[in-house]
């Protein structure tokens, strides 16, 4: 195996640096975990998993998490459709085949989606970044093998990043464990020669600790170091093993392979703060005031007990146990306690809603059921004004997790084969970046419908008084775009929507047939009143073929004649 010492440097380097990073918020990412009981088994300090019973916090993560799951993106929906601009902006239905193509593409994503763990890995995902501010999917290209594209959801406690200038993550380092069983049957001949001997002498169960550092391939001083062709691509893919500390395998990506989604960006770190770490104190009370609650509860119910110390030993409250001794001496007398239960169960349920408000449990709740207290637009009305709160949560999970994965599914399925070829002009559309993902799912319908729509309702109405006053003003409005417009706000899937062109060529039919019929009317008119004057067809069709219209003495003949 080559000298690769620069890699080796590089990554272990570049690792202590950025675990120095990371570890300024572990102890809060530990807590968050701690109280909503998520990823312990990954911590290295063990932490004492928490009685669900009673814990609404948990209750109200979990509602959330898989509200936005099942609402954004879930294998029985649409949830993502393509976007096309033209070069100069104008709409997609300009680039002729544009949409019914994508939305092909779209059908044959979907399908790979489905058949693979792309959906509960993006459901661990989402309970990362809302639990522990960052979450880590990765798209691995296997195609080529004869394979399929693997989706995999790594845990935050084993990754490490760092950022561009853009506050894009661009480096990407994972430090784990597997024995070395695990590992010579993952890489093969690829596996340093340390860890095959160690199976050679059965003693593959062996832990080791490997390091996938991921990276842009001009961010490391090692262009020296002998390297695969496959390394020369954007980023660079780096496999150490801290046994026999060597780099082991060294190839490539195209574009970076993972989806980092930060639920909220703070300055000077590259990872998220959570929905959990904004709220974590009054989690933190929720539990507490529970476990008081429960506590004077059982006070109540088994309250203390003053016993004679000639009962000491032959006490017991246990039903039909016997008590050997002389009551006159001294009988065990029940501690009487005045516990305000009443108080504290109303403290309780204002800091519950609080905390189901706070982790948008509640607008899940309404989401979720049809309350027949309200009307069908009082509903909408309610759903629309909640969803504005999540407006910057849905934002940016577009934009760091499912654009991503969208794309790299894309350009994976593009370079193996496995679409069909696009247009030539959106060949070009692609290329110059001119396609975009539009998310599609109930959540953001109802998001896009609560504004679109309504804007579209308001501005008809609005128009309508204007045109009673100003008919003249009409000719403002293009109703084939209000139309059009009003459609795609309404869900309406592209197929059925037609392409501009057609629109055009059957409008311009339909006006021809409309002129044809016309003329075809004229000339039932002209025969009519020619037949009236007693003129033959022969002399009409004449003086039409001399003038190109029936004389204009004939005409006033037959008016005179009452026609």
């Amino acid at each position: 195996m080559e000298d690769r010492s620069e890699l080796k440097d590089y990554i272990r380097s570049r690792l202590g640096q950025m675990k120095t990073v990371r570890a300024r918020g572990d102890d809060r990412r530990i807590q968050c975990c701690a109280m909503l009981n998520h990823r312990l088994n990954d911590l290295r300090t063990p932490v004492t998993r928490r009685k669900l019973k009673g814990s609404v916090a948990i209750d109200a993560i979990q509602t959330t998490t898989r509200g936005i799951a099942g609402y954004m993106l879930s294998p029985s929906i649409r949830w993502f459709r393509y976007q096309t601009r033209g070069r100069n902006f104008q709409p997609s239905d300009l680039l002729y085949g544009a949409n019914d193509w994508l939305e092909l593409v779209e059908s044959l994503q979907y399908a790979v989606f489905a058949n693979s763990r792309f959906y509960s890995n993006t459901l661990m995902a989402l309970a990362d970044c809302l639990i522990i501010g960052t979450s880590y999917e990765m798209v691995t290209d296997e195609v080529a093998d004869g394979g399929r594209i693997v989706y995999d959801c790594y845990s935050p406690f084993e990754c490490y990043i760092s950022e561009d200038g853009q506050r894009n993550v661009d480096t990407w380092f994972r430090e784990y464990t597997m024995t070395a069983d695990e590992a010579v049957s993952k890489w093969g001949d690829d596996c340093p020669d340390e860890i095959r001997q160690l199976v050679e002498r059965k003693s593959g169960s062996t832990e080791c600790t490997f390091v996938h550092a991921i990276f842009p391939r001009d961010k490391a001083d090692v262009a020296d170091v002998p390297v695969p062709a496959s390394m020369s691509k954007k980023w660079a893919s780096v496999h150490w093993s801290s046994t026999g500390d060597q780099v082991f395998k060294v190839s490539g990506y195209d574009e970076f392979p993972l989806a980092v989604h930060r639920y909220r960006l703070a300055d000077g770190t590259p990872y998220g703060t959570s929905l959990a770490d904004d709220n974590l104190e009054l989690i933190m009370e929720s539990d507490m005031l529970h476990a008081k609650y429960d506590k004077a509860l059982a006070k109540q119910v088994d309250p203390p007990t003053y016993v004679p110390q000639s009962l000491k030993g032959k006490y017991t409250q246990n039903p039909g146990d016997l008590i050997y001794g002389n009551p006159e001496t001294g009988a065990p007398v029940l501690l009487q306690t005045s516990l305000d239960l009443k108080g504290l169960a109303l403290r309780i349920n204002e800091v519950d809603a609080m905390v189901n408000r706070l982790l948008f449990a509640d607008l899940f709740n309404v989401l979720m059921r049809q309350e027949r207290q309200r009307t069908a637009y009082e509903v909408q009305e309610l759903k629309g004004e909640g969803l504005v709160l999540l407006s910057a949560i849905i934002g940016n999970m577009q934009e760091e997790k499912l654009n991503p994965l969208v794309l790299r599914t894309f350009a994976v399925m593009y370079r193996n084969g496995l679409l069909p070829p696009p247009p030539e002009e959106l060949k070009k559309a692609w290329v110059e970046g001119r396609v975009q993902i539009e998310l599609d799912g109930p959540l953001a319908q109802t998001m896009k419908q609560y504004h679109q729509t309504t804007g579209y309702m308001q501005g008809l109405s609005w128009i309508a008084s204007v045109a009673q006053l100003f008919p003249e003003s009409m000719v403002n409005i293009d109703g084939d775009e209000l139309m059009r417009g009003g459609a795609t706000s309404r869900g309406l899937s592209q197929t059925s929507i037609r392409e501009k062109a057609d629109v055009d060529r059957i409008k311009k039919q339909q006006a021809e047939n409309q002129a044809k019929a016309q003329q075809q009317q004229d000339a039932l008119v002209q025969s009519q009143v020619a037949k009236n004057l007693g003129v033959d067809a022969q002399q009409m069709a004449q003086a039409q073929a001399a003038t190109g219209s029936m004389p204009q003495q004939m005409m006033q003949n037959g008016m005179a004649g009452g026609y």
